[in-house]
């Protein structure tokens, strides 16, 4: 419940015709400009009306790569408790099969699946078509999921950099409040303010600092942004749901600074910005 949800609908066009003797021949053909999409039955989801950002393919020429789709739908209210995304075709091409994904916000309580329904015009002749696949579920509790650490040495008195992966099961948002135990043995010495460094799925990475307890091994860091998700030429999007924390500790005599195994990590998940 709350978190961002990213759907990704994919679509292969054809135009149906019949031959001489009356079978059926389905001929691949690219939609035309203007056309559009409509996808219903969206209920209970709590992203407000207006526009709202679609990524789609890419069509590059000449080095140059512009979106298949328009950068923006139309997110509208189709009955008190139920939205629909309108989307149209902005741009000619070749594409006869195409993707788009975007981002809503799950409801705020549990609720099972739910299948919505796409319905296209002019060239796009989809009537009532339901989506093979549930969204929207809503249901668990946030929380860390996995949890990946290495360290870059394991000489002692060295210094180690200690890389921590971070899996959650949703878009954590700035203000989420993780904390690192396990690092124990470390001559690192207690720190408010200890440099470390946050990279994100999308490529992108920023300096940051935690607070470090050098007797309890722990380390204690709010994020600073967002997490943003990692999208492809294809239209398709992978969800922001990890990150990486580096951190450099001197290694301690017994070479017990959190390698692989070694480290858990806890979470406050916010989901909005600001945090609440």
């Amino acid at each position: 419940p709350h978190s961002l949800n990213t759907l990704t609908l994919s679509l292969t066009l054809s135009e149906e015709s019949t031959d001489l003797i009356g079978n059926v021949i389905l001929t691949p053909k690219a939609p035309g400009v203007g056309q559009k999409l409509r996808i219903r039955g969206f209920s209970n989801a709590q992203t407000p009306s207006g526009s709202l950002p679609i990524h789609s393919n890419l069509i590059c020429s000449l080095g140059v790569c512009t979106p298949f789709m328009l950068q923006q739908g139309t997110w509208s209210r189709q009955s008190p408790s139920t939205h629909e995304l309108n989307v149209t075709v902005g741009q000619c091409s070749s594409l006869v099969s195409f993707s788009l994904t975007f981002q809503i916000r799950n409801p705020p309580q549990a609720q099972a699946g739910l299948r919505p329904t796409i319905d296209g015009f002019g060239d796009l002749g989809l009537k009532n078509y339901q989506m093979g696949a549930a969204a929207l579920t809503a249901s668990g509790t946030a929380r860390v999921v996995r949890v990946e650490a290495k360290a870059s040495s394991l000489v002692e008195i060295e210094k180690s950099n200690v890389t921590i992966a971070v899996h959650v099961n949703m878009v954590a948002h700035r203000g989420s409040r993780f904390t690192a135990r396990g690092l124990t043995g470390s001559r690192t010495p207690t720190n408010p303010s200890l440099p470390i460094a946050l990279s994100f799925s999308d490529g992108t990475s920023v300096a940051h600092s935690g607070s470090w307890l050098q007797g309890e091994g722990t380390l204690d860091f709010v994020l600073p942004q967002t997490l943003r998700q990692l999208c492809n030429a294809d239209g398709g999007c992978t969800p922001a749901h990890s990150f990486e924390v580096s951190v450099v500790l001197i290694n301690g005599a017994a070479n017990a600074t959190g390698g692989p195994g070694r480290v858990n990590v806890s979470a406050v998940l916010c989901p909005y910005d600001p945090c609440s």
